[in-house]
């Protein structure tokens, strides 16, 4: 579990970390990427903490550019459901793909090395 965070106002990725107001507020980590995905993945925030967002796994993450959510599918679960993680708030929600892609229409930064290609 995390906690509300301040300061995600003016905020854009480079590369795997989101930068506001020109400090980085985190960086993505996928530990054992494989490819489509990470066999977990963390948010590593500037602050030193740590949050896990996904223990079991994620599919196909991305990163919204202005860091406003997260988001992936969970290995095991219903491939039409979406965890969002807002890195703001620490919530995650579950979406459809349709609100998904209305999402990485404005812009995403994938988050498994892979997903670059």
């Amino acid at each position: 579990m995390t906690h509300v965070r301040n300061g995600f106002e003016n905020c854009s990725t480079q590369g795997v970390a989101l930068v506001c107001h020109g400090q980085q507020m985190f960086a993505a980590e996928c530990r054992s990427p494989f490819e489509n995905g990470c066999g977990s993945l963390a948010l590593v925030y500037a602050g030193g903490d740590r949050v896990v967002i996904a223990p079991n796994g994620a599919l196909r993450p991305e990163m919204a550019k202005d860091g406003s959510g997260i988001w992936f599918l969970e290995p095991d679960a219903r491939a039409d459901l979406w965890n969002v993680y807002d890195p703001s708030n620490g919530i995650t929600q579950q979406r459809d793909a349709f609100t998904v892609a209305m999402m990485r229409e404005r812009g995403a930064v994938p988050l498994w090395p892979g997903g670059a290609q």
